[in-house]
């Protein structure tokens, strides 16, 4: 598998405001929990250090290995502009990528795009209307102990709002009224989903294990997520 790129829309100056999230990017019903923004889960990732600054949805126990079923739309009109695979390789689906990565750019400012983690893409590159379906979540995985099994445990699926200056936000700090009132509705606001700065600058992350990740997320009401 290689990278797509739209070269066209990668040579911009970073200016502007950050887009408004005007349409559902996943629904919440497929969704069992929400890792904060600044959590200690997975890795490293975003413009502070010590922090992962994206937010991982971990999926229902039944959607275990689907790749066709959790849908990711777009979050407003832009442009697919970079389609690549993902680093990790799983043994246990011969050693194909663990999904593809998927970049998505507003139309009214292109300088901030959406970048989507695990993804099975339904679209090209190119323009795409707010509320297309651009892929479907990538839940596959290898047993831990056994990479040459498959995963047990349905997977995760990660999603950043960057600038291409290299700032990163929280998507939930940049929805709309009603997309927001969606996940206010199973107990998902944009301040209890994120750590503040200063919280975190006081208490880096020093471990991204399960067992301090785990302190790191939003139980979406109804679900059980022990």
């Amino acid at each position: 598998m290689t990278s797509r790129i739209l070269v066209s829309l990668m040579m911009l100056s970073a200016c502007g405001d950050v887009p408004q999230i005007e349409a559902h990017m996943v629904d919440p019903s497929y969704v069992l929990k929400v890792s904060k923004f600044r959590s200690c889960c997975g890795h490293t990732y975003g413009s502070e250090p010590d922090r992962s600054m994206k937010h991982y949805l971990s999926s229902r126990p039944d959607m275990l290995a689907r790749n066709d079923y959790a849908g990711i739309y777009a979050p407003f009109d832009g442009f697919v502009v970079i389609i690549e695979p993902e680093n990790n390789l799983m043994p246990c689906y011969g050693n194909v990528p663990q999904g593809e990565q998927v970049r998505f750019a507003s139309k009214k400012n292109p300088n901030h795009m959406v970048r989507l983690f695990h993804t099975n893409p339904q679209v090209g590159l190119g323009f795409a209307k707010k509320g297309t379906l651009l892929a479907y979540a990538d839940l596959r995985s290898c047993d831990e102990n056994d990479p040459s099994k498959p995963g047990t445990r349905a997977s995760t699926f990660d999603i950043s709002y960057e600038g291409i200056n290299g700032s990163t936000v929280s998507i939930f700090d940049h929805m709309s009224p009603s997309v927001l009132a969606q996940w206010g509705e199973v107990g998902i606001t944009p301040e209890n989903i994120k750590i503040s700065k200063e919280t975190r600058d006081a208490d880096p992350c020093t471990s991204y294990a399960e067992s301090v990740c785990r302190l790191d997320n939003v139980c979406l009401t109804g679900q059980d997520c022990e």
